[in-house]
Formats: C-alpha cells, structure tokens, sequence
C-alpha cells in the first residue's frame, strides 16, 4: 500500500507549509511529502497533478489531503475524482477531520458509476443554461473549435488515464491529439512511474 499526498494551492486554502504540516500531523513522512502531488492554481487553470492520482492508485492506496475543499472547485469535479480512486479501490483520507472514505471491493464499480452519474446530471443541468445563454451570441466564421472548461475536465478523466494509450486517451477524449497536448500539457508526469515503484518497494 502507498500513501499518495496531495496538494492544491488556491485563493482560500491553507498555504503549503500548513498543508504539509497538516499531512505531516495525519502520518505523512518526509519521503512521501517530497514526492507529493502539488497543484498550484494560482498562476494556471486545471488540477493536472490531481488527475495523476487516479492512474497511479491501487487497491488499499491512501489518497490524503490536509482538507477536502483542495481536491476540486466544483461538485462534478469532486465526484469524478473520488469515483475514480473508489474504481482502483483506494481510500481518500482527510488529516482536518480524521475521516476516511472508502468502498467495499465488490461494490466500488457500483458507487463509482453511481458518483459519476451524479456528476454528469449535474454537468449537463450546467450546460443546458449555457446553451440557452450562448443562443444569441455570433460564432466568427472560420473560427478554430475551442474546449470550454466542461470539455476540458471530461477529457481529463482519460488523457491522464496512465492505463491507456495516447491513441486510446485520444479516442475517449474525442478531441485532436495536438489540441489535448496544447491545451492539458503532457500526459506523463516526469519520475511518476520511478516514484510509484520506490514506495511498492518499501512493502
């Protein structure tokens, strides 16, 4: 089992030195903190580092955090990443309150489509107003297709899927390869795989 920190730096979370030190309080060793996953959506949209998370989580992994508001802005974002780590049957530990989340084994597809069920319902009720709103504005002619943020976050779900391919991640996406790149950065985050094997091989 690994334990996989996580960190997101944004208007109105704890600052970095308080979440490491809140990791640090809920067990986190200096080994795992160093190799933590940081987000700072301070300076660039997207959690790409918190996306990783799910490729990298197995069965009895401990996805923690110093608090649950780091994870997402957004519902929808909040139930497809805990759908996900609840399908690779890992356990989301939050070190503010102590509480652990976790599936039984045989029902984690079960909860985890259900969560991602939730998530789309919500998504669409969003983009059902926003359609209504962009009604009566003028696309310019010639204008190259552009991903809104919804387009963005559902793509996430598979371009930082470690257990697909490019071509495979491309195809779930539904967008051009080159626009996924320009637009979500790379698909492989550097030492990720280096990493995931140096705490598997503390068992």
């Amino acid at each position: 089992m690994a334990l996989l920190p996580y960190i997101c730096l944004r208007k109105g979370l704890p600052s970095e030195a308080e979440q490491r030190a809140a990791l640090a309080a809920a067990g986190a060793t200096a080994d795992e903190l160093a190799e933590a996953y940081v987000d700072d959506c301070r300076r660039k949209g997207g959690q790409p580092q918190r996306d990783y998370i799910p490729g990298a989580a197995r069965e009895g992994d401990e996805v923690l955090v110093a608090r649950l508001g780091v994870l997402a802005t957004t519902k929808e974002e909040a139930l497809r990443f805990v759908a996900a780590i609840a399908e690779h049957r890992a356990v989301l530990r939050d070190a503010s309150s102590g509480r652990r989340y976790s599936v039984r084994p045989e029902a984690a597809q079960d909860v985890a489509d259900a969560l991602r069920l939730a998530a789309d319902i919500a998504e669409d009720e969003r983009k059902a107003v926003m359609e209504r709103a962009r009604r009566h504005i003028k696309k310019p002619r010639g204008a190259k297709p552009a991903m809104t943020e919804d387009d963005k976050e559902r793509a996430r779900r598979f371009w930082f899927d470690q257990t697909l391919t490019t071509k495979e991640a491309t195809e779930k996406a539904g967008w051009p390869e080159r626009l996924l790149y320009s637009t979500l950065g790379k698909r492989h985050r550097p030492a990720f795989g280096k990493m995931i094997h140096k705490r598997r091989a503390k068992k």
